[in-house]
């Protein structure tokens, strides 16, 4: 084992570079470098996602609106007060106005998608 690492010792590194690989690793690294800087140039963007996106995010803003009018204190606890003067009184006509907004909101989302 000694042997082995006396031996790995005497090993001269720097005549690994023989001319062909010196000339080689000069051809090589202006490519890498070529290879790099391509990556690195910005790449157009997509447009279409954005315009899948624009049904959805006027769905979005007029949901949220409902939402806060139809549970204004939790409107209030997150910090929007446009409802702060309403309250709400759990009657069975509030039940049954909650549940149509809920229904009609899981088929304006369905349709929307």
């Amino acid at each position: 084992m000694k042997s082995k690492i006396h031996s790995l010792s005497r090993i001269n590194f720097g005549k690994c570079l023989t001319p062909t690989n010196k000339i080689m690793s000069k051809k090589l690294l202006p490519l890498l470098a070529l290879l790099f800087l391509s990556a690195c140039t910005p790449h157009e963007e997509k447009k279409d996602h954005t315009d899948q996106n624009v049904p959805f995010d006027a769905y979005k803003e007029h949901f949220i609106e409902a939402l806060w009018k139809m549970y204004p204190g939790w409107a209030s606890s997150i910090g929007y007060h446009a409802y702060d003067s309403v309250l709400v009184i759990s009657t069975e006509g509030q039940r049954a106005t909650e549940l149509a907004f809920l229904k009609a909101n899981a088929d304006s989302l369905k349709n929307s998608v």
